[in-house]
């Protein structure tokens, strides 16, 4: 809640470099960024932190500034709406939050690294850039046009693909973006030697990330939720088809915090009930509230291990509240 100079992210992994960082209110308030173990590399911009580290908004607003307004200009030159360049970052998550949910954009269900220099020689890959698939989404449109990993992708749509590090990938990303769901897209897939072969795929939407997810809220257990996103699973590793609830917020002396449930956490039984969305999670909630049991058992996932945890709720305290 109070703003400072730097945030200590242990835990962190590297797929949220150049994430955000938003405080209690919702601004935008610091950037992720990492920093090495050694201090004499040169780059310990924050000192007695290493690894991931949150690091004040104030360090990038100069240079965020410059690259929204650039790219506001390339994806759509004649919004006299767009982001300004003095745009602080509340004004940004005020204005957004007022506007609903993104356009949908295409997506092709892949996570990749950078071609680099040294492995593109090893490899005889064509020079001039390219990315190598680390991940196929499971039913995502990359899988059903025959994409696997370690793939190396040399050209989109007749273009390069010039990425030869890794900070040169967001670029890939946003030229994506810029098509439509539905799109038919042209990959050119090189194997080592520089044999070519061009894959088509229709590109998908790009699916509901936990920051536009739903919510649902239960002032009893003192506990929020949010629909399962893909986001959520693919960091988990778990299967798309994962159902459940995701806990969101809670009160540490709630009765579900008390019983032991941390944010992040999958909720997919309660009681005897499945938890699949939102609306069975409302259900199974309902539904003890009218029984109202001296105990209640939440079934949720942490990752790859599940957990049972035991609710004792005082309804009679419930009752004299109200």
């Amino acid at each position: 809640p109070t703003p400072q100079d730097g945030w200590s992210l242990s835990g962190a992994g590297s797929s949220l470099l150049g994430a955000p960082l938003w405080d209690g209110r919702g601004r935008v308030v610091g950037v992720i960024a990492e920093v090495p173990m050694t201090p004499w590399a040169g780059r310990q911009v924050t000192p007695r932190l290493s690894g991931s580290v949150g690091l004040a908004y104030e360090r990038f607003a100069p240079w965020l500034r410059e690259v929204r307004v650039q790219l506001q200009s390339a994806t759509d030159p004649g919004n006299s709406a767009g982001v300004a360049a003095d745009e602080t970052p509340a004004a940004i998550t005020e204005r957004s939050s007022t506007q609903g949910p993104p356009e949908p954009r295409a997506w092709l269900g892949v996570m990749f690294e950078a071609l680099k220099e040294d492995l593109r020689a090893h490899l005889e890959i064509s020079e001039g850039g390219g990315v190598i698939v680390t991940r196929v989404v499971p039913s995502s449109p990359a899988e059903a046009a025959g994409l696997q990993p370690l793939d190396i992708l040399t050209e989109l749509a007749g273009e390069r693909i010039a990425v030869t590090q890794e900070a040169d990938s967001v670029q890939f990303a946003q030229k994506i973006r810029t098509f439509a769901p539905g799109s038919e897209l042209v990959l050119t897939r090189e194997r080592p030697g520089g044999e070519l072969e061009q894959i088509t795929l229709r590109a998908g939407e790009t699916p509901t990330s936990n920051l536009h997810a739903e919510r649902r809220s239960d002032e009893d257990f003192e506990l929020t939720v949010r629909e399962v996103t893909l986001d959520t699973l693919l960091g988990m590793r778990l299967p798309p088809s994962t159902t459940g609830v995701v806990v969101d917020g809670l009160t540490g002396a709630g009765w579900a915090g008390l019983a032991g449930l941390r944010v992040g956490m999958i909720i997919q039984r309660i009681g005897e009930q499945d938890v699949v969305d939102l609306a069975s999670f409302e259900g199974a909630l309902s539904s003890l509230k009218e029984e109202r049991p001296s105990q209640v058992m939440f079934f949720a996932r942490a990752g790859r291990t599940t957990h049972f945890f035991v609710a004792e709720p005082d309804w009679t305290e419930l009752e004299e509240g109200r």
